[in-house]
């Protein structure tokens, strides 16, 4: 393949395109550099006005899949909602558009319609001229679902945040700024509060919590929640300690603040495949527990500042690793794993799997 007909695409849309998500913004850096147009659906009408108007060096490359069946209202809905995406990217792909799919999660985080989603995941890898999945393990956690073309996978991790949001203190600062002694153990849960968060198994976890080094259990909960969600956190959260809570979501500029004072993350999810949180913890230099689930144990097993608990006992697991004491890994442990993916290295590698499918469209119009 001669390197003059490695081009880059004219467009990229994406959807959805979530504003306060820098994950889209971080992956169009390097198209952006080689002058491609970055256009954005949010809505499952735009998605469909976009693929109609794709044609030989677009792309349209689909996200998240929530808001194209789990919106609708009835089952008859989701299906036809499905076909018509169907037919119009076939019809996009004969004019010479191509369809990337990037894989987030297993299934929807809140799932009404879950054999139409099924048949969306069916359709969308049928269809994909590439699939981006981020856990090494996620064509096998799949399988039960959809099969996906190994051929047609791109294998690139999630990238880390550095760079992204700013990050003027340091930990003694931050620490400082919530009034946390220098031998409170600082436990913290950022993100939305959903129950598939399982922002529930922190709290229980930390109730009536003696750390073995006597350290005093400080809980930080911070993240966007229902009035619903509010009430119920605000009647489990422990009498014997110390809670900081903020139920709206943290500004950028507020993320650095919290993830520097606390000791570790919490992220006792009740269903992951990737996670950007874990990511963003990273950045900040701060450990995280995170479930001992295969696919992330064999992912992440040599990161000293990543820690596991068993899923089979949530509570009684994140009780035991906070009881326990434990050093903070000194700053330079975290620094293989953020080089390895800075969101610059993550965008030139998609940038150049995006050129290589439009080098194949030269190369077949050429013979």
């Amino acid at each position: 393949m001669s390197a003059s007909i490695l081009r880059f695409p004219r467009r990229i849309t994406y959807f959805p395109t979530y504003r306060t998500n820098p994950y889209l913004t971080m992956m169009a850096l390097a198209p952006l550099a080689h002058g491609t147009t970055i256009d954005g659906a949010m809505t499952f009408v735009r998605l469909l006005d976009a693929v109609r108007a794709s044609e030989r060096r677009d792309i349209v490359h689909v996200h998240w899949t929530t808001p194209i069946v789990q919106h609708c209202n009835t089952r008859a809905e989701a299906l036809a909602r499905v076909s018509a995406l169907d037919a119009e990217i076939r019809s996009m792909q004969r004019r010479g558009g191509k369809l990337v799919w990037t894989v987030h999660n297993q299934m929807p985080h809140e799932v009404r319609h879950e054999a139409e989603e099924r048949l969306l995941m069916r359709m969308l890898a049928d269809r994909a001229d590439l699939v981006h999945i981020m856990s090494p393990g996620t064509v096998e956690l799949l399988s039960a679902i959809v099969e996906i073309d190994p051929d047609r996978v791109l294998q690139l991790a999630h990238p880390s945040y550095a760079g992204v949001y700013p990050d003027p203190l340091t930990r003694a600062q931050a620490r400082h700024s919530f009034g946390l002694d220098h031998d409170d153990l600082a436990v913290l849960f950022v993100g939305q509060m959903r129950a598939y968060k399982g922002v529930d198994d922190v709290i229980h976890a930390a109730q009536d919590l003696e750390v073995a080094d006597g350290r005093r259990v400080v809980l930080m909960l911070a993240g966007a929640a229902e009035r619903t969600t509010i009430d119920q956190v605000e009647k489990l959260l422990p009498n014997d300690a110390r809670s900081i809570v903020s139920f709206s979501r943290l500004p950028d500029h507020e993320l650095g603040r919290w993830h520097r004072a606390a000791d570790i993350v919490v992220l006792p999810y009740r269903q992951i495949l990737n996670s950007g949180s874990m990511h963003l913890a990273a950045t900040f230099e701060t450990p995280v527990l995170i479930p001992d689930l295969p696919h992330l144990r064999n992912e992440f097993h040599r990161e000293p500042w990543v820690h596991f608990f068993d899923t089979k006992d949530v509570i009684g697991s994140i009780r035991e690793r906070l009881r326990t004491p434990f050093d903070r890994p000194a700053a330079a442990s975290f620094w293989p794993f953020l080089n390895a993916r800075s969101p610059w290295v993550f965008s030139l590698r998609y940038a150049d799997a995006l050129a290589r499918l439009e080098a194949d469209v030269s190369d077949d119009l050429a013979q």
